[in-house]
């Protein structure tokens, strides 16, 4: 396979199907450009982005979520989340934990957002094997008229009945081999 820069006849490619030459050219003009983020003057590393948007697209989906919300922000969302008062989904505009959950981080220490606004909007849990549960089964939604103290068997049911799938295994018509 030749190089795909027209008229050039080598026949070896290297990298990015250009010719060792080629390829040269090409990696030192890449090292001069910037990132493609808006306001971002850093050095690409990948995709057009610098090390940190790259970084942050690959772990959150977009290279505009940051992990940690600045300067106790994430604190002052869950605070106004709690006081809602409409019925909407209110979602966390940071980066989601794996599970779908919302973190926000006090005094160093990591906090699940929607413990945080149950516990402000409806008081503190009220026996220690309770866990919060969302009635719109919408695992990054903070409105407090969404969440609510329940057991495990309670929470186990709400997430059967809203169809959210726990886990790796699914159940019912979703599962392969399930005879209904």
């Amino acid at each position: 396979m030749p190089c795909k820069i027209p008229n050039c006849t080598t026949l070896k490619v290297h990298g990015h199907g250009l010719c060792m030459h080629h390829y040269h050219i090409w990696r030192k003009e890449t090292e001069r450009r910037t990132c493609s983020h808006p306001g971002c003057t850093e050095k690409i590393k990948a995709r057009e982005l610098c090390s940190m948007h790259y970084a942050r697209l690959t772990s959150n989906g977009s290279p505009d979520v940051v992990k940690c919300p600045p300067n106790g922000s994430g604190i002052a969302f869950l605070r106004e989340a709690a006081k809602a008062t409409h019925n909407d989904c209110i979602v966390w505009p940071y980066a989601i934990s794996k599970n779908g959950y919302c973190e926000a981080y006090l005094n160093g220490k990591r906090l699940r957002g929607h413990r945080i606004v149950c516990e402000l909007a409806h008081g503190p849990k009220p026996e220690d094997k309770q866990m919060v549960a969302h009635w719109c089964g919408n695992h990054s939604c903070l409105n407090p008229n969404h969440l609510r103290w329940a057991t495990f068997k309670e929470n186990s049911d709400d997430n059967r009945r809203l169809g959210v799938k726990m886990g790796r295994k699914p159940y019912g018509h979703s599962a392969a081999k399930s005879r209904l």
